[in-house]
């Protein structure tokens, strides 16, 4: 009877939890969808949750489907929707028990996209203890992976360890462990733990990748042979490599021949191929009378800076003498000659340089130029020292390379007066292009010293005063880039291409040093006879003789040379229009003004001088004694440029007009909204101030303290 009340129960609840599976309800898409869940179907339950989240569902089944659905998602290998779920998830249910293990899936994220980093500090956040015992496991592999990818090798190596005891994990952490010690050169400790690995399944089925690596490094080459061909095909991946050690082994066991048949697939099958192979296959090619296909085959290994690179050099120079392409055998002998790691090829090389030299081949300089000072080196009292330090700096040059060139010929004891004609025009060369890059003091001792040779040649000199005057004008030395343009116009010629740019700088410079007269004058004879400048800078200089105007109050003057500048560059007229209002708001022209801003703010809306004619216009109508318009505009200036001197000086003058109008507790919490804003500005101290008078006159200076 006992038995058959279970199974009467037993098929009750089964009836009701399929009853409740297949209900249409909310619980039922949860129910289907948890299920599916659970089967992996992460498709099916991403389908049902999802339709379950468009019925109203109540807050806890809201939780659940987006848990799940985020989860199917990561499970899916849809990372980044699975991440953006996740992140918004933890956001939207900060008490969710599912919150361990939706930080868990967030860092799985990370490390599934190989974002180690990143990962493991997500997993160092979560405490190991909270986890059961196979999200613990995952928890603990996940960080030692993450550590060994990061070349964390020691920790990794303990993470791993104390993985050695689980069923899921064992045979991956000797691998790992095993493979970290082959990272770090321990062939014995690796060949420990790599033999005792299961190979049938990943990832021991690669241990036998690294043993082979390591009978074949230890230079047992009969043991990597037999064991590079026993896993070729263990891993498709590996195969090729495998291929390049059974090729290698059977070079080195003498079979030559074999092994080139190995060497040929794996070059085949790879788009990097090491040189150590490219090497065997272009010596094998070059033997065989293949010649063409030896050069290209060693080309990459002349990259390697040792003994098999220099090697392959005197391959590709012998190949190409045989060729007859003796240009080319030079710079490759050339090449194998001045490297020593064996000297028995540097001596080859050399002697087929010489010859190839002799039967009539030329190189560029710059292949050569290594040689020359080499001989420098070597015999610094011939007699030919003298032409060959010419012959060095000439073809520096012909290289553009005035770096070395200078460097040369500041080796020179007693230069000719062709090398110091030559070192005027590099250091000229090498001036402007400090220049250029932004080098301004480097630039400028440049310069200098080719002016100090004005002796070998006096235009390449005074044109050094040009660029001298740039140099101190972008160092704020307005008094010192003044000279140097003054000497420019007194030492050109009267046609000189650079006249009127030298005008035009200088009255850049005298404006700099507020000479603001002669700044004027220098800047109306750009405009009278600009020459070859084009009409930009002229419009400039307009603008630059009305600000000597406006410095000097002459405001009609000033207004009437910006409308000058406007009128022959109004697409940059911001500053012309900008300007004339200004000169009209000094003329007390408070009607003009505004009009002229508001012309300049329809024209030119992305003008940098946006905040500054928001800025004028609200004082404008502050000063036409329309404080509501000027409100409304401070708002607008405070709303779109807060961050600019004049958003905040606009914020203070706001929280004034408020203050002018009565009204009393909007200004305030403007001035509040200032030194909040703005704390440390001096807007902020006047705010301040200001606040302080009014809670004053309240008698509320407990309130003012208080804030």
């Amino acid at each position: 009877m006992k038995r058959m009340t279970i199974l009467s129960a037993m098929a009750a609840t089964v009836a009701g939890m399929t009853a409740q599976v297949n209900a249409p309800e909310i619980d039922g898409y949860l129910s289907r969808g948890t299920l599916m869940y659970r089967d992996q179907n992460y498709q099916g339950a991403i389908d049902q949750l999802t339709q379950l989240k468009r019925m109203s569902p109540d807050s806890h089944q809201a939780e659940e489907a987006d848990f799940y659905i985020a989860l199917s998602r990561l499970y899916r290998g849809e990372l980044s929707e699975a991440r953006q779920l996740l992140e918004a998830f933890v956001g939207d249910y900060p008490s969710s028990s599912h919150m361990l293990t939706a930080l868990m899936s967030i860092a799985d994220c990370d490390f599934y996209e190989s974002e180690y980093e990143q990962a493991l500090a997500r997993y160092n956040a979560i405490p190991e203890s909270a986890l059961d015992l196979a999200a613990a496991e995952d928890y603990r592999y996940r960080k030692a992976y993450s550590l060994m990818k990061l070349d964390d090798w020691d920790a990794a190596m303990n993470g791993f360890a104390s993985l050695r005891s689980t069923k899921r994990y064992s045979n991956a952490a000797r691998f790992y462990q095993g493979y970290i010690y082959y990272a770090q050169g321990d062939y014995s400790k690796a060949k420990e733990l790599l033999s005792s690995v299961n190979t049938s399944t990943a990832p021991g089925n690669r241990a036998d990748y690294y043993l082979t690596q390591i009978a074949f490094t230890e230079g047992d080459y009969d043991k990597a042979l037999s064991m590079a061909r026993k896993a070729m095909n263990t891993v498709a991946e590996f195969t090729p490599e495998m291929q390049r050690i059974a090729g290698e082994s059977l070079y080195n066991l003498g079979d030559e021949a074999e092994a080139v048949t190995y060497l040929e697939k794996y070059v085949a099958a790879t788009n990097d191929p090491k040189p150590s192979a490219l090497y065997i296959l272009g010596v094998s090619q070059y033997k065989s009378g293949d010649l063409d296909e030896a050069v290209s085959t060693l080309g990459p290994v002349t990259a390697c800076d040792d003994a098999m690179g220099q090697s392959a050099y005197l391959y590709i120079g012998q190949a190409y003498l045989k060729q007859g392409n003796v240009n080319s055998a030079l710079l490759a002998l050339e090449k194998a000659y001045r490297m020593d790691y064996d000297k028995k090829v540097q001596e080859t090389a050399f002697y087929n340089y010489a010859v190839a030299k002799m039967e009539g081949g030329r190189t560029p300089f710059g292949s050569s130029v290594t040689m020359f000072e080499d001989f420098l080196r070597r015999y610094p009292d011939s007699r030919y020292a003298p032409s060959v330090q010419e012959y060095l700096v000439t073809g520096y040059m012909t290289d553009n390379n005035y770096e070395k060139a200078l460097a040369s010929i500041e080796r020179i004891k007693r230069p000719s007066s062709a090398i110091l004609t030559a070192k005027q025009r590099v250091l000229y060369i090498l001036g402007s292009r400090d220049l250029a890059a932004g080098n301004v003091s480097q630039a400028l001792k440049r310069f200098q010293g080719a002016k100090a040779l004005s002796s070998q040649n006096k235009a390449m000199a005074t044109e050094c005063d040009l660029w001298i005057g740039d140099c101190y004008y972008r160092q704020g030395k307005y008094t010192e880039a003044s000279k140097a343009y003054s000497d420019y116009l007194r030492y050109s010629g009267a046609n000189s291409s650079n006249r009127m740019l030298a005008t035009y700088d200088l009255g850049y410079s005298r404006f700099g040093e507020k000479r603001y007269s002669e700044a004027r004058q220098n800047f109306e004879k750009v405009v009278k006879q600009p020459g070859n400048l084009g009409q930009d800078i002229v419009a400039d200089s307009y603008n630059r003789i009305g600000d000597c105007h406006y410095y000097a109050s002459a405001f009609s003057e000033a207004a009437a040379n910006y409308d000058k500048a406007y009128s022959l560059n109004p697409e940059a007229g911001d500053y012309a229009l900008f300007q004339k209002a200004m000169m009209r708001g000094l003329a007390r022209d408070y009607k003009g003004k505004l009009e002229i801003i508001d012309d300049m703010m329809s024209r030119y809306p992305t003008s940098g001088l946006m905040p500054s004619a928001l800025l004028e216009k609200a004082e404008s109508y502050v000063a036409l004694n329309r404080a509501d318009d000027a409100v409304k505009v401070y708002r607008d200036l405070v709303k779109r440029y807060p961050t600019t001197s004049q958003g905040r000086n606009g914020y203070l003058q706001l929280a004034i007009t408020l203050m002018s109008q009565g009204n009393r507790r909007q200004a305030i919490d403007t001035y509040k909204e200032v030194i909040s804003s703005y704390p440390t500005s001096e807007e902020a101290r006047v705010a301040s101030d200001d606040l302080k008078r009014i809670y004053a006159d309240d008698g509320n200076l407990d309130d003012y303290a208080k804030f």
